[in-house]
């Protein structure tokens, strides 16, 4: 049952990600509920008239989800490879969208460790803008060859789970 849980997690996080690459949203209010106060600010009528006339439409997908399941044509393995013993549970290609990115979700029977100096390793060759390690979890993100790159991991009742977000920096 955790197992599944973690994978409906994995799944969400990946759309989450994907969706959250490169497109906006149309909102009505800013609050600013950090300092305690409700105030708020009216977007201006001429940016309401261009949003009404707009066509754009937001997808949000969660990608395929299952066992094994093979990597999309077309994801960049060359730079960003994922480990030998891969189990992918969650392949999303939003390369049609705004976010142009590909999702991977995978679970692996490295240790956590094991995969923070995999990646480490994957990323000498590119430009590492984040980086943050924790007991239980990692993420590092950047910039490879010509792609932009969200590496995150998790370790959860003994098992490690990746996930991968990876778009051309030139969207």
């Amino acid at each position: 049952m955790k197992k599944i849980i973690s994978i409906i997690l994995i799944i969400l996080l990946v759309g989450l990600v994907v969706a959250g690459c490169g497109s906006g949203s149309k909102a009505e209010n800013v609050s600013s509920q950090d300092t305690g106060t409700n105030s708020s600010t009216e977007i201006p009528a001429e940016v309401k008239e261009i949003e009404e006339k707009s066509d754009t439409e937001i997808n949000v997908s969660m990608g395929q989800a299952g066992n094994n399941m093979s990597l999309t044509n077309g994801y960049p393995e060359d730079v960003i490879p994922i480990l030998e013993d891969a189990n992918i549970v969650n392949v999303n290609d939003a390369r049609d969208t705004i976010s142009k990115a590909i999702g991977i979700g995978y679970m692996t029977s490295k240790s956590l460790e094991e995969a923070v100096e995999f990646y480490q390793d994957v990323m000498k060759d590119g430009t590492i803008n984040m980086e943050n390690k924790t007991d239980d979890s990692f993420v590092i993100m950047g910039s490879k060859g010509d792609y932009a790159v969200t590496i995150g991991g998790s370790l959860t009742n003994g098992t490690v789970t990746i996930i991968l977000d990876v778009a051309p920096k030139n969207r």
